[in-house]
């Protein structure tokens, strides 16, 4: 594998995040480059977990992403949005966008996905008394 330098990752990564604005903002369409997996090439599963006091629990969200595609994705992003007043206390396996708050970035690596294989990565959350804290959107892309 050849390294690439940080600025062309960090340029790669705007990319990615810009183009989550654009399809938060304007709809759902698709960007493919030939060989290249789609939004529509990537399925979410996940798990919640409760932990804790039972009147105010923290959140486990154990998460997979899978590539459904039959071309190797280049990296991956999933969108997710908590209940308003959650705290996302700590998340693994992937990175905060630094353009969206609810868009999270392949760690450099885990960005490469073969076809039918998986990435998991997690968030523990708090929510405030009395909410659930499992995700009201969670989404994905390959790239």
């Amino acid at each position: 594998m050849k390294h690439r330098p940080v600025r062309h990752r960090l340029v790669r990564r705007f990319v990615v995040a810009l183009l989550a604005t654009v399809i938060g903002t304007v709809g759902s369409f698709t960007v493919a480059a030939p060989g290249q997996a789609s939004d529509t090439d990537c399925a979410l599963n996940y798990n919640t977990v409760r932990w804790g006091d039972p009147a105010a629990p923290t959140y486990y969200v154990i998460a997979t992403i899978t590539n459904t595609s039959s071309v190797t994705s280049t990296t991956w992003a999933v969108f997710i949005t908590f209940p308003d007043g959650t705290t996302t206390d700590l998340y693994w396996n992937l990175q905060q966008s630094a353009v969206m708050s609810t868009a999270y970035m392949a760690p450099d690596w885990a960005e490469v996905l073969l076809p039918g294989k998986s990435a998991g990565f997690g968030f523990e959350v708090t929510p405030p008394p009395g909410v659930v804290g499992e995700p009201t959107t969670f989404s994905c892309v390959m790239i």
